[in-house]
């Protein structure tokens, strides 16, 4: 792993070219899941984010912190919130599953969280993004450093 990315603190987005959206919480979503370094997918029925499921094909980015709040607090339905649809982010790595390495490639997990693809050639349309940093196997749940597609 390059020596210059170093998990951020009080952000989501680490570093890199990047693109923000800002969108508003929808009724759907559920407010404990709307948190900073979630996947959000786009929600049709009224235009707006919740929370991503597993497997999602719907997953537009990566929920970023509210400007005058830290990365631990959630949104609450009906929030203007800010997402990152591209760039090198921190995610919810569910690392109880399996671990990632550098290279590895993440799909969506309910509620909103990332893990290791096992079968890239079948769940094409469902990774979201390339891990960039190492989480282990077994282990609470862990943020990971990864580069949105």
């Amino acid at each position: 792993m390059p020596g210059y990315l170093v998990k951020p603190t009080n952000s989501v987005l680490v570093q890199g070219p990047h693109s923000i959206v800002e969108m508003k919480v929808g009724a759907a979503a559920t407010a404990a899941y709307m948190l900073p370094k979630r996947v959000v997918i786009y929600d049709g029925a009224d235009g707006s984010v919740k929370e991503a499921g597993t497997n999602s094909e719907a997953a537009i980015g990566v929920l970023m912190e509210a400007p005058d709040q830290g990365i631990a607090t959630a949104y609450a339905v009906a929030d203007q919130c800010r997402v990152v649809t591209k760039g090198i982010v921190l995610l919810c790595y569910a690392s109880a599953a399996t671990g990632c390495t550098p290279g590895d490639e993440l799909k969506t997990v309910s509620p909103g969280k990332v893990t290791k693809s096992t079968t890239p050639s079948t769940e094409a349309g469902m990774l979201i993004a390339k891990a960039l940093s190492t989480v282990t196997s077994g282990g609470p749940d862990a943020d990971v450093i990864a580069e949105l597609w």
